[in-house]
């Protein structure tokens, strides 16, 4: 009986199960399963003796093997492909985010085409996790039965997919247009004139000029601002030498920039 008993809950290989299966079919429709006690006389010969434990045993690996219909195997690898994109997207995001915030900054390190390139490759990763997982969850259609775990796995990765989504629309700032790029620019130009305008009435001998500062003397100012910005840096860092060679050059600049006021 032990022996029978294990050759029927066997479910070690996916061949086995459906052997198990047709063996299992055979035996219920064939015979009655029953309690030894309720045998009474010779004439059920045909019913298998086995206790009522062993019963509920075998009925309930028989679930599992009936409940085995749906392509484990596809569904892991249809997985493995969501993760996949799901990574990339992941990893490409920060490209992307960092292109649009440079490019609404006014930086001309990047260019409008970039940003479309990389939101092209983030919209591939997208449509391959949603067209992916609505794979998935075709194939827990053909079996709405709450206890087919395989069914449940296939709508919890759909809906964990549904929520990756919604999240990658939520923080995917869209592409800029001309326009945007070209109010950014404008913007940051402004606030740098305002900055060195500031600045300039800093630099000693420089005249004041309420209307911002003359094209001619812009490059002095920002050169002048640049080698204090060097001395500063210079200074935290102890190294003297630097020091004396930045302050030399502030001095000519000094110079320069007086010289073309009086010209």
């Amino acid at each position: 009986m032990n022996s029978r008993i294990r050759n029927i809950l066997d479910l070690n290989t996916p061949s086995s199960s459906t052997n198990n299966s047709i063996k299992f079919q055979k035996l219920t429709n064939v015979t009655n399963i029953i309690s030894p006690t309720n045998v009474s006389n010779g004439s059920n010969d045909q019913y298998l003796r086995i206790c009522l434990p062993c019963t509920q045993i075998i009925q309930q690996h028989f679930n599992q093997i009936r409940y085995k219909h749906i392509p484990t195997d596809e569904i892991f690898t249809l997985y493995e492909k969501i993760i996949q994109a799901l990574n990339e997207y992941t990893n490409n995001h920060p490209t992307y985010s960092a292109i649009v915030d440079s490019l609404l900054n006014g930086d001309t390190k990047y260019q409008i085409m970039d940003a479309k390139r990389t939101y092209r490759d983030l919209s591939i990763h997208y449509e391959k996790i949603d067209s992916t997982s609505k794979l998935i969850l075709k194939l827990a259609d053909n079996d709405k039965t709450s206890d087919n775990r395989y069914a449940i796995l296939c709508r919890n990765i759909r809906t964990y997919s549904l929520q990756s989504l919604q999240n990658f629309a939520i923080s995917t700032k869209r592409i800029p247009t001309e326009d945007d790029i070209k109010r950014a620019c404008d913007e940051k130009k402004r606030l740098e004139n305002e900055r060195m305008a500031q600045f300039a009435s800093t630099i000693p001998g420089l005249s004041s000029y309420v209307s911002g500062i003359p094209v001619k003397l812009e490059p002095f100012v920002h050169q002048y601002y640049q080698v204090t910005q060097f001395l500063e840096q210079a200074k935290l860092d102890g190294r003297h030498e630097d020091i004396e060679s930045l302050e030399m050059n502030l001095k000519e600049l000094e110079r320069a920039i007086n010289a073309i006021q009086h010209k």
